[in-house]
């Protein structure tokens, strides 16, 4: 089925100019054309995630991507496809994860659900991506995304679908530039010792219309997870939800924002970090969500407190009682 339908739509000829943003002007933008940057070589690369692009499905040219047919390939010739081209120059290109290509869904357009100044002529069809389905949900599948409405689906690999390429591209963040996960990074150490180099505060509004509120947690107990320094954040979240003890350690390591799901609780001095850089002039709640308040680090002190960051008093330590303060809770990531 998906086969013919594919066939079909290939006798339709793509629409240049078409309608670039919202059919729903009740859902917002997300992927507001000043997030890429188009290059003269047929590229583009998203300058939230960091990814590059090839802006035109295989088989079609740049610019304006209407000229040629755009391939229909199995997924193994997909693959194949992906590995063995040089386009741009560049040799290490792929075919995305199923939530790399989602990251390209407009969601308030559909057929194709894609920001056409990006990504001209795209028709709406299945693309592949390298994500074999789950077992179980269909023999020898991979997911597709269907660029008619964005939703993803998984399909034989003798199914024909279009493929759009994609690239990991090292990119060099400055601190206040948005991350990959949409937030703000607060922090550079330099370097990629460890794994990671940056830290990335969690977005205006990643839980709701504010940051929630909630006691610290772990009263009576000692975990352990005294460490205050950058870079010891992640741990002393991991240790605290393994005791099973801090609802802001829990609160932050279950989020997950804009398909990531590595966030943790800040040590003290991450969270003073993100203090110096985000809360700063009369205006940091409306312009980073920010509140006045004691926002909770990972840092504990003994089986009664913890340590928090006032917000409202200029990024001062606080000593809260574990149980009975209420703390405010911002996620954060490295990368």
């Amino acid at each position: 089925m998906i086969r013919r339908a594919w066939l079909l739509c290939l006798l339709v000829p793509a629409l240049a100019g078409a309608q670039s943003y919202c059919d729903n002007d009740n859902i917002p933008v997300h992927t507001p054309s000043e997030e890429f940057e188009i290059h003269v070589d047929g590229t583009v690369t998203h300058l939230r995630t960091g990814l590059m692009w090839t802006r035109c499905p295989v088989g079609t040219q740049p610019p304006t991507c209407s000229f040629g047919a755009p391939k229909a390939l199995s997924w193994e010739m997909a693959l194949q496809e992906a590995a063995s081209s040089d386009f741009a120059g560049y040799g290490d290109w792929r075919l995305p994860n199923r939530a790399e290509l989602a990251s390209l869904v407009e969601h308030c357009r559909f057929g194709p659900a894609v920001n056409e100044d990006v990504f001209p002529s795209t028709l709406p069809v299945p693309f592949w991506t390298s994500t074999p389905a789950a077992p179980g949900a269909a023999p020898e599948a991979a997911w597709v995304v269907m660029f008619h409405e964005g939703h993803a689906v998984p399909v034989k690999h003798d199914s024909a679908a279009a493929i759009r390429l994609v690239r990991t591209v090292k990119r060099v963040y400055k601190v206040g530039d948005v991350g990959p996960a949409g937030g703000i990074v607060f922090y550079d150490k330099g370097d990629d010792a460890g794994g990671w180099r940056y830290l990335e505060a969690a977005p205006k509004a990643w839980s709701g219309a504010h940051d929630p509120w909630v006691t610290w947690g772990c009263a009576g107990m000692v975990v352990g997870t005294n460490a205050t320094a950058i870079g010891a954040g992640k741990a002393s979240t991991a240790a605290l939800v393994a005791a099973g003890c801090s609802d802001a350690a829990r609160m932050a390591a279950e989020a997950v924002i804009n398909g990531h799901d590595d966030w943790f609780l800040p040590s003290r001095d991450e969270l003073v970090a993100m203090h110096t850089v985000l809360a700063v002039g009369t205006n940091f709640l409306d312009k980073h969500g920010l509140q006045p308040m004691s926002y909770a680090s990972a840092s504990e002190i003994d089986a009664i407190g913890a340590i928090a960051i006032d917000f409202a008093g200029g990024g001062g330590e606080v000593q809260v009682h574990k149980s009975l303060a209420t703390v405010v809770v911002r996620p954060v990531r490295a990368f």
